[in-house]
């Protein structure tokens, strides 16, 4: 609609110069017939300009741009969540199987870090859940750290569910035992990593508000 105005526009006006000037001026006159002749010329040309095809086109062609633009957007907001969404259904199950292992071993010390692991978990995932776009940040986490991580403790609750004793099933499980406090460390230092950026956000906030504070004197006590 717009471009058929830019083009049809023009005419229009310099047809009404016509109309109009046929009602007042005897147009049988070369001098009242080449006036009006030059006048419809005129508002043909700077209509033309006004409403310029060209200029039309590039306003149509800004928007739909911006209509994309806008429509990639929300397709990567759909995608980031969808990811997202997956990653926090994994880790789901993965805190599930957290507890079977947790209810399988009697061990008091081994049980709380499992807890602990378990809590951290859902403290990462609950990131995640707020912040889709990080999904891809703990991919290592949720693709090897923890699935290996019940990989051992499932191999320690089968091992302390066995009657039989031996070498090796001890020094199993005493290696299992032994990493947990690690396990439980990486885990810390995975939900630690996610908040990253806001720390240093916050970091440069806070340098701001201190350089703002000098600057207008309200950092100083009043005597």
């Amino acid at each position: 609609m717009h471009i058929i105005r830019g083009v049809i526009l023009p005419i229009f006006l310099g047809a009404g110069c016509w109309a109009v000037g046929a009602a007042f001026l005897p147009l049988s006159t070369v001098v009242h017939f080449a006036a009006l002749t030059g006048v419809s010329v005129v508002v043909y040309v700077l209509s033309l300009k006004a409403f310029a095809p060209q200029k039309v086109v590039q306003k149509v062609e800004a928007k739909e741009k911006k209509a994309v633009a806008k429509d990639g957007q929300s397709n990567r907001k759909a995608e980031l969540k969808q990811k997202a969404d997956e990653v926090i259904e994994i880790g789901r199950r993965y805190i599930e199987r957290l507890k079977t292992a947790d209810n399988l071993i009697e061990d008091a010390d081994i049980s709380a870090q499992i807890v602990k692991m378990g809590e951290i978990s859902k403290k990462i995932f609950e990131v995640v859940r707020r912040e889709p776009e990080k999904a891809s940040e703990i991919r290592k986490f949720i693709n090897y750290y923890f699935p290996t991580t019940i990989k051992l403790l499932q191999s320690y609750a089968d091992m302390d569910e066995t009657i039989l004793k031996g070498a090796n099933i001890d020094r199993v499980k005493e290696s299992v035992a032994a990493i947990t406090d690690k396990i439980v460390l990486a885990f810390e230092n995975q939900l630690d990593r996610l908040y990253a950026n806001e720390a240093l956000d916050i970091d440069s906030e806070i340098d701001v508000l201190e350089a703002m504070m000098k600057k207008d004197g309200f950092d100083k006590n009043k005597a």
